[in-house]
């Protein structure tokens, strides 16, 4: 549970600061990186709910970026098998940082502990897909919303090995 979690919190990260667009250079946002990731602390809440504490390494050449309302959903063939919350957060202009993140993650109804452990495949979780939804301010610039739908989790899981 504990990979899948921290992975999972990652990938919203990742997915989330690929993608941005906005008025300032462009191309400077597309070379933020994750250097490094680490779980910190996964503690559960019940059976369904766990609080997740990671540090991320970011080397951000660009503006300063700041993540809101940052969430994802993680599917398997149509299937939701769970839910991620990440607090907002700032990226500092031109830096590379450790930021420690808290996130709050939950499995769906209807999936059980031993469906659980099914995901937990290395195989299953290569067909798996994942929705990313947040909002990115660049500098003092507008807030927008980005979504992101139906990223294979194996694809992202690649950018941060």
């Amino acid at each position: 549970m504990r990979k899948f979690t921290s992975r999972f919190t990652l990938i919203a990260l990742l997915a989330t600061l690929l993608c941005m667009t906005g008025c300032v250079n462009v191309k400077k946002l597309q070379e933020i990186k994750i250097v490094d990731a680490k779980l910190e602390s996964l503690s559960p809440v019940s059976l369904k709910q766990y609080i997740v504490t990671g540090s991320v390494t970011v080397d951000n050449p660009a503006a300063e970026v700041s993540l809101s309302e940052i969430s994802g959903v993680l599917e398997h063939n149509g299937k939701v098998i769970g839910s991620i919350a990440v607090d907002p957060f700032t990226l500092s202009a031109k830096s590379e940082q450790t930021y420690t993140l808290r996130a709050d993650a939950k499995v769906a109804d209807g999936i059980g502990i031993f469906e659980l452990a099914k995901y937990m495949d290395k195989a299953v979780l290569k067909q798996c897909v994942v929705d990313v939804k947040a909002d990115v301010r660049v500098r003092n610039g507008k807030v927008r919303t980005m979504e992101l739908e139906d990223i294979p989790l194996n694809k992202l899981l690649e950018l941060i090995k």
